[in-house]
C-alpha cells in the first residue's frame, strides 16, 4: 500500500474480542466465528477515509473482504481494519504467530514475567519487549555514553587549544595577579561557548 492508503489491520479471536474493548458499532454487525469468506470490521476513521460502510467491499493487500461493519473505539484502532485471526494471520504471512496474548487478572501470570519465546508480561497500557529488542536498546545506550565521552574530550581538547593560543595573555593575566582558579574558568567559559556555538550550528543545519 502506499503512504495514503496504508491500512492498520488487526486480528482477532471473533468469539471474545468484544470482551476486550467496548467496540461500538456505527452501522452493521459484529464479527461472527461461523463467518464464511473473508469478512472484516473497519474502524470509522478508517471507513470514512476510503468511503465505505457495512455491506461494501475492503481490499487489503490484493484482497477483497467483505464489510460487516462499523465501529468506534476512540483509539488507534479506528483506522483500522479489525479481521478474524485466522484471516489476519494468512493475510499478512504470519502462520499460526501472534503478536500481542491479552491475559486476564487473577491468572498465575503477573506484570513482570517473562513467557516461553522472551515475551514480557505486562499491565495493559504499559510496552512490553521482547528479547530480541534489548541488544538494540544496548546499542542505543552504548551510543549515549559514547556521545557523552566524545562531548568531555571535546571540552578538553577546546581548553588545551585556548591555553595554548592564548598562552601569552595567560601568562600576562598571571603577572596582573589572577589566579589559577580564575583562569582556568576563564578557559572553561571560552570552551562552553565554543561547544554552543559549534552544537547550535549542527543541529541548524540538520534540520535544515
Amino acid at each position: 500500500t502506499s503512504g495514503s492508503d496504508a491500512t492498520l489491520i488487526a486480528g482477532v479471536d471473533p468469539a471474545r474480542y468484544q470482551a476486550l474493548d467496548p467496540y461500538r458499532l456505527v452501522s452493521g454487525r459484529h464479527l461472527r466465528s461461523g463467518d464464511t469468506g473473508r469478512t472484516a470490521l473497519l474502524g470509522v476513521a478508517l471507513a470514512d477515509r476510503f468511503g465505505l460502510t457495512a455491506g461494501d467491499t475492503v481490499r487489503l493487500r490484493g484482497r477483497d473482504f467483505a464489510v460487516v461493519g462499523v465501529f468506534e473505539l476512540g483509539t488507534y484502532l479506528d483506522d483500522a481494519a479489525v479481521l478474524p485471526l485466522a484471516d489476519a494471520q494468512a493475510l499478512l504471512g504470519w502462520g499460526d504467530d501472534v503478536s500481542l496474548f491479552v491475559i486476564g487478572v487473577g491468572g498465575s501470570l503477573a506484570d513482570g514475567d517473562t513467557m516461553a519465546g522472551g515475551l514480557l508480561v505486562a499491565a495493559r497500557g504499559d510496552i512490553a519487549l521482547v528479547d530480541e529488542w534489548q541488544p538494540l536498546i544496548a546499542l542505543l545506550e552504548a551510543s549515549v555514553r559514547l556521545l557523552a565521552l566524545g562531548a568531555v574530550a571535546v571540552m578538553a581538547v577546546a581548553l588545551w587549544r585556548l591555553a595554548w593560543l592564548h598562552r601569552v595573555d595567560l601568562g600576562v593575566l598571571r603577572l596582573l595577579g589572577f589566579r589559577r582558579h580564575m583562569v582556568a574558568a576563564y578557559l572553561a567559559v571560552q570552551s562552553a561557548l565554543l561547544v554552543l556555538a559549534a552544537a547550535t550550528v549542527g543541529l541548524l543545519g540538520a534540520r535544515w
